[in-house]
């Protein structure tokens, strides 16, 4: 849960946000003690990260009972490079998502601004019931998918449920789940023209490795 993402911080007075800067100063046992009866009184919820020097610093927000998808929040935000998360329920995306053809949506890409937006795979998750076996199947594919290309992926895309964007900044996130929605529609619209017509293994390789695409990334 969130106490395992600051092991060994510094908890500060709780007071209209919560802030918790992982740095030495309590022990895990004192933290998981303070974090818990946060929790328990409903009090502690992750709301955002930002990266400062080598240290993350945690934002919570306070006074309403954490969401039951809490956990997956707060498993992503430890990744690397990972300072914000976006999940939402896209009509277009869960259409697909909905659909036979989610596997293929997932791991092919149409256009080149999906591959640049998106990245060249997203992670694909099959259906798992919101919380705990939720949060533990993304962990799982997720820790594939950086084991398997290198990198932390832009866009998970959970089956029969809704799509979750990573990024640095707030403006990555907010294109990468724009772009998705998007290539949601598309996707729809050449299935019914008899497609899709996917990019092929190397066009794809060669939009994400272009250098002059990296600030967009």
């Amino acid at each position: 849960m969130t106490m395992e993402i600051v092991y060994n911080c510094m908890l500060s007075g709780i007071t209209d946000r919560e802030r918790i800067v992982k740095k030495t100063g309590m022990s895990r046992r004192q933290v998981q003690a303070a974090l818990s009866s946060l929790y328990r009184q409903g009090k502690l919820a992750v709301a955002s990260v930002e990266t400062i020097g080598r240290n993350k610093q945690y934002t919570y927000t306070v006074g309403k009972k954490p969401s039951i998808e809490s956990m997956f929040h707060a498993w992503l935000l430890t990744l690397r490079d990972v300072n914000y998360v976006g999940h939402c329920h896209p009509l277009s995306v869960n259409q697909v998502l909905c659909s036979p053809r989610a596997r293929d949506f997932a791991e092919r890409r149409l256009f080149p601004d999906e591959v640049v937006c998106c990245g060249p795979q997203s992670v694909f998750v099959p259906y798992a019931d919101p919380g705990l076996a939720l949060a533990r199947e993304i962990a799982e594919r997720t820790r594939s998918h950086i084991e398997r290309e290198g990198g932390v992926p832009r866009l998970i895309l959970l089956q029969n449920h809704g799509v979750i964007a990573l990024g640095s900044s707030p403006q990555a996130v907010l294109a990468c789940l724009l772009m998705a929605t998007k290539a949601a529609a598309i996707f729809m619209g050449a299935a019914a023209m008899g497609g899709p017509n996917f990019m092929t293994p190397q066009h794809v390789d060669r939009i994400a490795g272009r250098p002059d695409e990296a600030y967009r990334q």
